[in-house]
């Protein structure tokens, strides 16, 4: 069964995979779940596709209310897409 798009905020990225937090209008998901052809936008480089699967979801309590993080793993990520994040990593360290 596919599920509907939903979009994720991205907390964390390495060319392993990305953190992100899961709103309250994101569907439910399990550890273990992947999640094909999925799009990151890496804003002044492109987007890339990827499947993602769902490592780990951390819930935790803040000011406004629950939050839940979640790690997510790329899947057979292309060695063109994995230099790409790579690059996008390096442009954020340099603006720091």
């Amino acid at each position: 069964s596919t599920r509907p798009a939903f979009a994720l905020k991205v907390f964390d990225l390495s060319c392993g995979g990305v953190g992100v937090h899961l709103g309250a209008d994101v569907p439910a998901l399990e550890p273990g779940e992947r999640l094909p052809g999925c799009s990151l936008a890496l804003p002044g480089i492109g987007e890339i596709r990827a499947d993602l699967e769902v490592r780990h979801l951390m819930r935790s309590a803040s000011a406004s209310g629950p939050v839940t993080r979640c790690g997510l793993q790329f899947i057979d990520l292309p060695p063109a897409h994995a230099t790409l994040v790579q690059r996008y990593i390096n442009r954020l360290d340099r603006d720091r």
